[in-house]
């Protein structure tokens, strides 16, 4: 199971071959132009005007909660996207809006924020390993 976690976007210069992925995963600021996978969830960022704030999906037997990050003041702080990945017993949060790349576990659920797409940052989810990637190289893996 391969899975293209993505945010930030805000416009859609940079291309991936979508269709070597099951799942996309687009936390805000324009998911929903870009991509045309059928396995797509995205959530509306701050810059978007369309989709859904919050989105629960699961896949491959997990839980992931996604949500752009914004109504959670993710640039300040994590306790509140924590409290509420809690409270949606997610096994994965996805988020974005920092446009800064980072991997965590907290309170025994994984946050994940792929980096700004525009900038050339995004992550794959392939089987229970976590890559991160800038401009297609590796900036980090991690075991889920």
């Amino acid at each position: 199971m391969k899975i293209l976690i993505l945010s930030d976007s805000h416009r859609d210069f940079i291309r991936l071959d979508e269709k070597k992925f099951d799942y996309v995963i687009h936390a805000g600021d324009r998911g929903d132009t870009i991509f045309k996978n059928p396995n797509t969830y995205y959530v509306r960022g701050n810059c978007d005007i369309l989709g859904p704030d919050e989105e629960n999906v699961v896949i491959d037997g997990k839980k992931y909660f996604i949500t752009h990050g914004h109504l959670y003041n993710v640039k300040y702080k994590m306790d509140n996207l924590v409290y509420r990945g809690m409270q949606e017993h997610a096994d994965i949060v996805i988020y974005g809006h920092t446009h800064i790349q980072e991997a965590f576990k907290e309170k025994g659920i994984w946050f994940i924020n792929p980096g700004a797409y525009e900038n050339g940052d995004y992550a794959v989810i392939d089987g229970k390993e976590l890559i991160l990637y800038r401009f297609g190289e590796v900036e980090g893996k991690y075991k889920l």
